[in-house]
């Protein structure tokens, strides 16, 4: 259930970084997949699931740290 959406952000996030790596619209996509990640660790923080915490919020920093290098 998990892989249902962060697979394709994720290949959504590469291939916009990859395609258009200075543009407005690859900032627009690496905060939405933050969130999207940071949505992610607060279902496992809930469920106490430590898995569903740490790769999520270690994604999130990634797409955070890129999103506030192209700024």
């Amino acid at each position: 259930m998990y892989a249902a959406r962060s697979i394709p952000l994720g290949l959504l996030v590469a291939t916009v970084a990859w395609l258009a790596p200075a543009q407005s619209l690859t900032l627009l996509v690496l905060t939405a997949a933050a969130a999207a990640q940071l949505a992610d660790a607060a279902i496992g923080v809930v469920h106490r699931v430590p898995g569903m915490v740490v790769l999520p919020l270690a994604v999130a920093v990634l797409h955070l740290a890129g999103a506030t290098y192209l700024l």
